[in-house]
């Protein structure tokens, strides 16, 4: 993956933010991650990471049943809008080499590459939780993420949740990740799915770009070194 392609789709995140052009934002809690947030992340104040955050409100319910957060994303509007719209006062503001880190109470976010940040930040973490980082990725950078992660989250537990579709009749993102694809990764270790579902009926503008299913899988999975 070259320099250019990585930038390209770094502006192309910072843009959708910037246009306010957030479909992919969710207005409530996960409903698979109220269910099963205590059984698969560990106990209450572990550190859950959250890659390519936004201002997910799944980052709130986590906080609400006592975990701490250490999340990141490309845009600072976008975490800024977090603490913001959520009545949340940031306590610090921390400007590194790779970007700028805010912090409030058990909440660490930073607005940055994800590929820039330290490893061990997110090594940190003791479990983590992608909603909608891994079927934001083209798969050039989708294998870039696994294989980074890897390093860092090797052994500790996670939930994955993608969707999977017709990759050829919409192009993305988000883009369809499926199960097949995944078992091909070697970095990744065990793959179980918890939850899966056929959405396409309510998601209309799926529906209208011409897929007749969306399926939404939440899955329990580890990397391995």
């Amino acid at each position: 993956m070259t320099d250019q392609v990585m930038q390209e789709e770094l502006n192309f995140w910072l843009q959708r933010w910037e246009n306010h052009e957030i479909g992919f934002h969710q207005n409530a809690f996960n409903p698979w991650l109220v269910k099963h947030a205590n059984q698969e992340l560990g106990v209450q104040g572990n550190n859950v990471f959250v890659p390519l955050c936004g201002k997910s409100l799944d980052m709130l319910f986590l906080l609400h049943q006592g975990y701490s957060i250490i999340g990141v994303d490309i845009s600072r509007r976008a975490i800024e809008a977090f603490f913001e719209e959520n009545n949340l006062s940031i306590e610090t503001v921390i400007e590194h080499h790779f970007g700028r880190e805010y912090r409030c109470e058990s909440i660490r976010l930073f607005a940055a590459d994800i590929f820039d940040l330290p490893e061990e930040i997110v090594a940190s973490a003791d479990s983590f939780y992608d909603r909608a980082a891994l079927i934001a990725l083209p798969e050039v950078t989708r294998i870039s993420y696994i294989n980074y992660f890897k390093r860092c989250l090797h052994n500790k537990p996670g939930l994955l949740l993608t969707l999977a579709y017709e990759q050829e009749v919409m192009p993305g993102p988000p883009f369809s990740v499926t199960k097949e694809w995944l078992q091909k990764q070697e970095a990744i270790d065990e793959l179980h799915i918890i939850e899966q579902k056929n959405i396409i009926d309510d998601e209309p503008r799926f529906q209208q770009k011409g897929l007749s299913e969306l399926y939404a899988t939440l899955y329990r999975m580890t990397y391995c070194l």
